[in-house]
């Protein structure tokens, strides 16, 4: 649950912009007005309604990025005595902690580390955190060895909380819009965590339980969607694997020599062929056919890789005969246009194929809504304008007879359109 920040599908309504502690930007939850807790509190009462005997309580705390901005803010810390940006996340943190716990204090609650890691032991002891809370330190990269949470004071910190867990990625921890992906990196950041547990866990992480596997589907709720789960189903068995003996415990070997594991992926998920382990390979390999749930959408999104290597070799041809300006002026080499029509032919019928079967493959997993919103981000901009193309080609091979004549356009100067400035 998120109970301070990544609040925006609540902030984003006029009816609740006047809790975003920021008032121009609706991320963050404000803890300087009452109604902030009567709002959290009953999001915190259909959850426990929902899931009456859940064991473990995420209410996230991550990415806070603004602190006493709020018109409010100034009474607050007057009535309060909250004075510093790292104290007033401590009140908040300690107010939904303690709240959930009076309702069942058999949960343990989960924290993301990146804001809690500002604070000193003073603070975190003042308002009681170090036994009520259990951070998860997260990385998602290849090498987590360069994180202020391993190589900073911080790791000394998180060793002395009751209970300390980390967290990995198997997708949505790449790019805010990378639609398709690598095995290998997730699979690197879960050796990476590996490794450093070996080391950690002795000595500064007694206090360690586990690691947590995270997929992300948006980076934030007004971006867009980025890897699919069933895209990322073969990232998320690797990943899991490498938790898993006897991988966990082989020698670091290159993913690609790793024979072993690969067959085992491979019958797990039931596909014909070796899984792609980066994007070059969605290029140049054959498509697995996997039978996991979703291995449709998996075996698309390779598809619409090299359906666009195929799509960029046509307009290279194209675009050397038909550009904006033929198009703007209705002007067509009639033999180029029907060369260009033989090759943008069986492309369109491709893309208007690939759009009906990911729309199927799409909306047997996801609601319909899902399938049009990611052909909206990221597929139809490009096809309408190649349909826009293939559609002048079209329409001037049949009909045009008679030409304008020369200079095209018949003017001196390009029209350069400027809106007034203030």
């Amino acid at each position: 649950m998120k109970a301070s920040s990544h609040l925006e599908f609540l902030l984003k309504l006029k009816e609740f912009s006047d809790l975003r502690e920021n008032p121009k930007y609706p991320q963050v939850i404000t803890p300087c007005i009452n109604r902030t807790y009567s709002i959290l509190f009953a999001m915190i009462d259909q959850y426990l309604n929902l899931h009456p005997h859940m064991r473990l309580f995420h209410i996230g705390h991550d990415e806070v990025y603004y602190f006493l901005t709020n018109p409010a803010c100034e009474e607050f810390q007057r009535l309060t005595g909250v004075s510093t940006q790292h104290e007033l996340f401590a009140y908040h943190l300690s107010i939904i902690a303690n709240y959930i716990r009076e309702k069942n204090p058999n949960l343990s609650l989960f924290v993301w580390h990146d804001v809690l890691q500002n604070l000193n032991i003073n603070i975190l002891k003042k308002y009681q955190l170090m036994n009520v809370i259990n951070p998860i330190v997260w990385s998602y990269r290849e090498d987590i060895s360069v994180e202020g949470f391993i190589v900073g004071s911080q790791a000394n910190l998180f060793g002395q909380f009751k209970s300390l867990w980390g967290a990995s990625a198997f997708k949505g921890a790449t790019d805010e819009i990378a639609t398709i992906s690598d095995v290998k990196h997730y699979y690197e950041n879960q050796v990476s965590w590996i490794q450093q547990l070996n080391s950690y866990i002795p000595t500064k992480w007694k206090n360690f339980d586990g690691v947590m596997l995270t997929g992300w589907s948006r980076y934030d709720h007004f971006l867009s969607l980025c890897e699919l789960l069933p895209y990322s189903i073969p990232a998320m068995a690797f990943s899991l694997a490498a938790w898993k003996e006897p991988f966990k415990s082989l020698p670091r070997a290159s993913l690609y020599s790793n024979s072993q594991l690969k067959e085992y992926i491979g019958k797990q998920l039931q596909c014909s062929s070796s899984i792609h382990l980066n994007i070059q390979e969605h290029a140049n390999k054959l498509i697995p056919k996997c039978k996991f749930p979703g291995a449709a959408i998996y075996e698309s999104m390779i598809f619409l890789v090299q359906l666009w290597i195929k799509v960029e070799e046509v307009e290279s041809f194209v675009n050397r005969f038909v550009t904006d300006l033929h198009v703007k002026y209705n002007y067509i080499h009639l033999k180029r246009g029907e060369e260009c029509l033989d090759k943008l032919t069986p492309i369109m019928n491709l893309l208007k194929k690939f759009i009906k079967s990911f729309q199927k493959s799409m909306d047997e997993v996801f609601s319909v809504q899902v399938a049009v919103e990611w052909l909206e981000t990221y597929f139809m901009k490009r096809y309408r304008l190649i349909n826009q193309k293939y559609e002048f080609i079209r329409r001037a091979v049949q009909e045009q007879r008679s030409w304008l004549p020369r200079p095209i356009p018949d003017t001196d100067k390009i029209h350069i359109i400027e809106k007034n400035k203030r």
